[in-house]
């Protein structure tokens, strides 16, 4: 992992002079190639791509949760690559994702990320969807449709 930080110009000499003792476990030449896919404009290009392949992803979900929204709601949808299934019909967090499992798709409970939360009593999955591809986000919510209905 290579990380980096852009410093106003009155904390660079501050940094530099502390920087000398901090040993870098990312050797130069990975820093210049970062620093000059960076300075030459492929990050950007990476970035925009990348978003737009995620867009194109987050609305094909979207669009194929819409048959769902009788029993259930979707949040977070503007949040990362995945959103958020609240159910209204009776379905448990544990039945949500035991269902699911079975049909060898993987969501998540939302009790999961909480403090204070049970499959007990969450009515919440998430669904991520960055490694997907559209038809395999088609298929799965064709799948997972069928077995939470």
């Amino acid at each position: 992992r290579l990380s980096y930080m852009v410093l106003p110009e009155p904390l660079l000499d501050a940094y530099n002079k502390k920087s000398r003792f901090v040993n870098s476990t990312v050797s130069k030449v990975d820093q210049l190639i970062v620093q000059k896919f960076i300075e030459e404009g492929y990050y950007e290009r990476h970035l925009n791509k990348t978003r737009a392949l995620y867009k194109s992803r987050h609305d094909v979900l979207i669009e194929e949760l819409r048959p769902l929204l009788d029993i259930c709601s979707i949040s977070g949808e503007h949040a990362g690559v995945h959103l958020l299934l609240t159910f209204r019909n009776g379905l448990m967090e544990r039945e949500l994702i035991e269902r699911a499992a079975k049909r060898d798709i993987r969501v998540y409970g939302l009790s999961d990320y909480m403090i204070q939360g049970t499959k007990e009593t969450s009515r919440t999955v998430l669904l991520g969807y960055a490694n997907l591809t559209e038809e395999q986000i088609k298929e799965a919510v064709r799948i997972l449709a069928d077995c939470w209905r």
